[in-house]
């Protein structure tokens, strides 16, 4: 690596790719663009699948060239609920559109946790009466 250093034009994009290719070899390589295309939101949080969105996405730099290409990838495999949601606003950024995941999925689950307490109150309410 040292001698590449000192080849003229040499500057920081190759000292990443350089060090890149070192340290994951080409199979590891394809294995995490491979990992990274078929990853999924499912049952994990928000933060957990864009947590491992960003670690995997330097391995399919294709997927990721530009904050569009960034976005559809992200939307395309967040749980079906909140796609479906999401996929009725424009979002201008990646941030802005992982924001209002980690709202929508907040508000999803406070929406749940209400409706799970009132059935419960509803199940325990005629027990009540009972007595």
């Amino acid at each position: 690596m040292n001698e590449k250093q000192n080849e003229h034009g040499f500057g920081w994009t190759q000292f990443e790719e350089l060090t890149k290719n070192h340290f994951y070899p080409i199979s590891l390589q394809k294995a995490k663009e491979k990992e990274f295309l078929e990853l999924e939101q499912g049952r994990t949080s928000v933060v957990q699948y864009a947590s491992k969105f960003m670690e995997l996405s330097h391995f399919a730099a294709a997927y990721m060239a530009n904050e569009i290409l960034k976005m559809i990838q992200f939307e395309f495999e967040l749980n079906h609920k909140l796609k479906v949601t999401m996929s009725v606003c424009p979002y201008s950024s990646y941030q802005e559109m992982y924001d209002t995941a980690i709202n929508l999925e907040r508000a999803h689950n406070e929406r749940e946790a209400f409706f799970n307490k009132q059935g419960d109150n509803s199940k325990a309410r005629p027990q009540d009466h009972q007595n």
